[in-house]
């Protein structure tokens, strides 16, 4: 009979007989060490002795009934459960031979260890890769899994066993997980079984990338990229950045340093506004940066070797409305600048003419002249309504999109306003707006999240009245009447403009070095320069101070330095954003240039509208989010619609186009989100590694289709797949801790297997091993008695 390797106790089953046993043994004892005291001068007197001794000792135990007890688990009543990655990575070459194939052997049906473990647990096999799946046999293994979903599969458990007895869960794994982890603590010991990974292997792969964007034009695309290699130390390393169709946009080569890693940083600029793809592709190269088809063939695996990216420098169209007191040079050099970007629409609004008293003549008949404003005097085809009157502001309209737009002035509700994303005001009195418009204005920045920016003038910020009005509260300055000190600046300032004649600069505060959309050079070097070479700035306007809160970008400057006054000022303000320029006279620098597109205005003409309308909100916005629990796999297509007020709208009908890698469109319903008002999401599981972009259409409850929308993502599942080659300790060593489990050598497999007994487990039972009922009690007893009578006949003691 087997004895369990259960740790048990030891206990008398007839406790009672314990007095007589003991009595009666240490007399027999003292009667036989009296009756050979004589014989136990020789070493054969004493072995007889000892041997009677051990007999007796032996009966007596069995007089106490002694028992071997303790609890086991119960064959079949706990699960125990074999979890094998199914991924790709488990195909690397690890130690002296392919992971995978290794893997098949240890798991076969007939293999000792599990044999043994099948003794005592319902032994139940998965297999993980993105999902979790049920297998009756290792020859289900494929090893052609695009992820190693560790977590989410260990989570899948945890749920699926929660109600059932689990002993403990064996996992066979690199660690090398590609999603993250959700859960702090198991219920049940999680065992990770760790590979052999001393064989060198030669691989190449991008360790991490780093990509930032904005949309403005000094500040392009920037990757930084770490890539790590091994067994390459005496090659290069050659970098590029490639488009969809595999154009080479930008190409470096690199030596290693000893550690086996490479520092690459891109920078650039694509050629289209919008949604873009690019490709980040690493090889092993000789000096002419040629690919090295040779290195390529000894690597462990090409996967790791590019990364896709997403950009976004649109968004648009966005459209700005540009309302002016008067018609002036900066509106030119303003619509010249955003003519080039064609995600912005500029629309203006100019004043021509203010109202005007109304005079009633009349000629010597008693007949009153005409009321119609003289400046439309002598056109035809104008009637009597349609022409403006003395009591009436005369605009003119530029860039609108039909005759309709902007027909009635400056808007008067939101539904007009809001459809633009910002509004540049400049030289305009507050008295030109009406009490509902000022308001309409500050919703239109701290409600629907627009863009506003006003511009020095004579009749501007201090000079415009807009002290204490909702439209002065939005500005981030304060546009009182200047006290003595201010007014001391601008002394100061009107003084040097007539001794200076070079005028001011625009220079940078120390906010401003770090915006990107503030710098008009590629370099610190180069915007120093342009400090002290271009100038011509004469026009600053007064301010009363600067609210608490925003931020000073730029100041206007002599060349002295002596002298400073703000030039750009900017702050939040609700969901929105405002700025104010204090130099009344911008237009000063596109005066001499040759090309009135290039050059310093019109770049920065540019990255303010940009920055005016860069967190602007569209009535449909949609955005494409990886779940954190799936790591590369699983996305999430979110959609915010909007209604004319910029309030959540409910009821809409949301279509999503889905394109593929391989150039299919796939078509999805989104549902109305459970958790915010006005958004719809479906989800997207993508199947091939490459670019996806995402078209939403929405028709609104009225019937109305609004513009879609774009974003898109990219999936590089096997990147992430084979980002780490060797075995992943710290991973397992965490998982095992977090469930107190344990991590497991190969080689000690069996070892482990056998001591599970030993272990706590959910469903155990009693067992009892009697030790004084077993033949070999009394045979070894009878052995001892009979032993010590022979010893002593053979040596005539008896």
């Amino acid at each position: 009979m087997t004895l369990p390797m259960m740790i048990g106790e030891i206990v008398l089953g007839a406790r009672d007989w314990l007095p007589v046993a003991v009595i009666g043994a240490i007399g027999l004892i003292v009667v036989t060490l009296l009756r050979n005291r004589g014989e136990r001068q020789t070493s054969i007197g004493w072995l007889a002795t000892l041997l009677k001794i051990a007999g007796i000792l032996l009966l007596a135990i069995c007089l106490v009934e002694p028992l071997y007890r303790g609890v086991r688990p119960r064959p079949g009543a706990n699960a125990f459960v074999i979890l094998t990655d199914d991924s790709q990575s488990m195909t690397v070459k690890s130690g002296s031979q392919v992971r995978s194939e290794g893997l098949k052997k240890i798991l076969e049906k007939e293999s000792a260890w599990r044999v043994r473990l099948e003794q005592d647990f319902d032994v139940r096999d998965y297999r993980f890769d993105e999902q979790l799946r049920h297998i009756d046999s290792a020859e289900q293994l494929t090893f052609e899994g695009v992820g190693s979903g560790l977590y989410s599969a260990l989570d899948t458990l945890h749920s699926r066993f929660q109600s059932r007895p689990i002993a403990g869960v064996l996992v066979f794994t690199d660690g090398n997980a590609t999603d993250t982890i959700t859960t702090e603590k198991y219920d049940f010991p999680i065992y990770l079984v760790a590979g052999d990974d001393t064989a060198e292997m030669q691989d190449v792969r991008v360790e991490q990338m780093n990509v930032s964007q904005t949309n403005f034009e000094m500040s392009p695309v920037s990757i930084n990229a770490t890539v790590a290699s091994a067994g390459f130390s005496k090659q290069n390393l050659t970098a590029r950045v490639v488009d969809p169709e595999g154009e080479v946009i930008e190409q470096q080569q690199v030596d290693l340093e000893r550690t086996g890693k490479a520092e690459f940083q891109f920078r650039f600029r694509p050629e289209e506004s919008g949604l873009s793809f690019h490709r980040l592709e690493v090889f092993p190269t000789k000096n002419e940066k040629k690919f090295d088809a040779d290195a390529a063939d000894s690597e462990l695996t090409l996967a790791n070797n590019r990364r896709w990216m997403t950009t976004d420098r649109g968004g648009g169209p966005y459209r700005v409305l540009y309302v002016a007191g008067r018609t002036n040079w900066e509106y030119k050099f303003l619509s010249r600048a955003l003519a080039e970007d064609d995600e912005i629409e500029l629309r203006g609004l100019i004043r021509v003419a203010k109202k005007q008293p109304k005079f009633s003549f009349q000629d010597r008949s008693g007949v009153s002249s005409s009321d119609r404003n003289q400046l439309f005097e002598g056109f035809e085809d104008e009637d009597e309504e349609s022409v403006e009157t003395y009591d009436q502001t005369v605009f003119i309209r530029l860039g609108v999109e039909d005759e309709l737009e902007l027909a009635d002035g400056f808007p008067k509700d939101a539904d007009t306003l809001f459809n633009y994303h910002a509004i540049i005001i400049d030289d305009l009195e507050a008295k030109f707006f009406t009490a509902e418009q000022m308001l309409l204005l500050r919703r239109f920045v701290n409600q629907r999240g627009g863009g506003l920016m006003m511009l020095a003038g004579m009749e501007s910020l201090a000079n415009g009245g807009y002290d204490k009005t909702p439209l002065g509260e939005v500005l981030p300055v304060y546009t009182r009447k200047s006290d003595v000190k201010e007014q001391m600046i601008i002394d100061a300032f009107q003084e040097a403009e007539i001794s200076d004649k070079e005028g001011f600069a625009w220079s940078l505060t120390r906010e401003g070095w770090l915006q990107d959309w503030t710098r008009l050079r590629a370099s610190e070097a180069g915007e120093r320069k342009r400090f002290d070479e271009i100038r011509g700035l004469k026009v600053p306007n007064a301010i009363a101070g600067i609210k608490p809160g925003a931020s000073l970008m730029s100041t206007m400057d002599l060349p002295s330095g002596e002298v400073a006054a703000p030039a750009l000022v900017t702050h939040r303000f609700g969901k929105g954003r405002a700025a104010a320029v204090m130099a009344g006279d911008l237009w000063r620098w596109g005066m001499h240039r040759d090309d009135p597109n290039e050059g310093d205005l019109p770049q920065l003409w540019r990255q303010i509208a940009r920055w005016l309308v860069a967190e602007v909100p569209m009535r449909v916005s949609v955005t494409a989010e990886a779940n954190a629990a799936s790591g590369a796999g699983l996305r999430t297509i979110k959609v915010s619609v909007k209604n004319e007020q910029f309030l959540a709208h409910d009821n809409a009908e949301v279509k999503i186009e889905v394109a593929t890698p391989a150039g299919e469109t796939v078509e999805l319903t989104a549902e109305p989100s459970n958790e915010e008002a006005g958004a719809y999401q479906v989800d997207y599981w993508p199947r091939e590694d490459g670019p996806y972009r995402v078209t939403a259409k929405v028709t609104s409850a009225e019937g109305e289709d609004l513009p879609a929308k774009e974003a898109g993502w990219t999936t590089q599942r096997a990147a992430f797949e084979f980002q780490q080659l060797t075995t992943n300790r710290k991973v397992l060593d965490d998982i095992a801790s977090r469930s107190d489990g344990e991590v497991i050598d190969v080689d000690g497999l069996d070892r482990f297997v056998a001591s599970l007994p030993s272990r706590q487990v959910p469903v155990t039972e009693s067992w009892t091993y009697p030790l004084w009922h077993q033949p070999w009690v009394i045979a070894l007893a009878m052995a001892c008695l009979c032993g010590e009578w022979g010893l002593r006949r053979w040596r005539g003691l008896a």
